[in-house]
């Protein structure tokens, strides 16, 4: 046999080949082939890549956090008032490259917020939710909202989780009263856990759920076996003169004031002594401190503009609930 003949033979052993009635789909390519041609995109070109195939769709998705860490800032616009139908979004990247998409379920809703990736889409007719990721536009849906909450972008704050015991997402949510609300995808049932003042804010850090009230109480939360709230006896509890907000880093649980307060000054958690402890001063106002930590947007009403300083970095947070 010669050589070209040894070639031709090993050749036949090595490659896959197709005829024409059995013709090689984009959903064949190998994972490890798909996921490298993933991580060389940019960050527009991350929504057209997930929506090729379910199995790119798949892929991309499980994989967001990872594509995400090392991308650069990205500015999203979108309106607030609601259409009848599904209304397109804007996105551009650092480098002013753009894409104008359109968001899915959107049709009759307004955007009250936005949670770990996805953008809150609340229905004023239909009293449920629809959280969407702007990249992937994967959506999560929550119907029947309870009466006695307020949807009010000023006043609610929320998160939204991914948990293991409870087979699901979990959206997290409280308008300012003594009442946090809570349901799980696909279940749709409410169910709420009180406290004894206000809930001024709700915060997720290190697979765990923490809650502030106006009376300076810090709380854990957990929501099974059954909803609770339990206290956290803390030392050096900061004093604002406006209301407190949650935010934090990989490392640290950081409370502070409104933005607006000058100078403004943050505080983090140590948790050994469970005492606060200075964490930053800024003279120039909370945008100052609030620019330097993670998982941070700011939400212009009337038109929505949400700057994600480390865009969808957090990606799927997992619970132990």
């Amino acid at each position: 046999m010669t050589r070209n003949e040894n070639q031709d033979s090993s050749s036949k052993n090595t490659f896959k080949t197709f005829d024409n009635d059995s013709l090689a789909t984009w959903s064949d390519l190998h994972h490890d082939i798909l996921f490298l041609v993933m991580m060389q995109l940019g960050v527009l070109d991350f929504t057209p890549f997930s929506g090729v195939c379910k199995w790119w769709r798949s892929l991309a998705i499980s994989n967001k956090s990872k594509f995400m860490e090392t991308r650069p800032l990205t500015f999203i616009s979108i309106p607030t008032e609601p259409k009848e139908e599904d209304y397109s979004y804007y996105l551009e990247d650092i480098e002013e490259r753009s894409l104008t998409s359109i968001l899915p379920h959107s049709g009759g809703r307004k955007c009250v917020g936005f949670t770990c990736d996805h953008l809150i889409l609340f229905g004023s007719k239909t009293n449920d939710l629809w959280l969407i990721d702007p990249i992937t536009r994967h959506g999560i849906h929550f119907p029947d909202i309870p009466s006695s909450v307020s949807v009010d972008p000023k006043r609610i704050k929320d998160f939204l989780v991914f948990s293991p015991s409870m087979f699901g997402w979990v959206f997290v949510m409280t308008d300012g009263s003594t009442d946090i609300w809570f349901s799980i995808s696909g279940h749709g049932a409410w169910r709420h856990v009180s406290s004894t003042f206000p809930i001024l804010d709700l915060h997720v850090f290190k697979g765990k759920m923490y809650a502030i009230d106006n009376s300076r109480h810090l709380y854990e939360l957990t929501l099974s076996p059954e909803p609770k709230l339990t206290l956290l006896e803390t030392e050096n509890f900061p004093i604002f003169s406006q209301h407190n907000f949650f935010t934090s880093t990989d490392d640290s649980l950081i409370l502070s004031g409104k933005m607006s307060e000058r100078p403004c000054k943050a505080y983090k958690l140590d948790f050994e002594e469970m005492k606060w402890v200075l964490y930053k001063t800024c003279k120039g106002g909370g945008e100052c401190i609030h620019s330097k930590l993670m998982r941070s947007a700011a939400v212009k009403h009337g038109k929505v503009e949400v700057y994600f300083l480390q865009l969808m970095h957090i990606g799927m947070l997992l619970l132990s609930l």
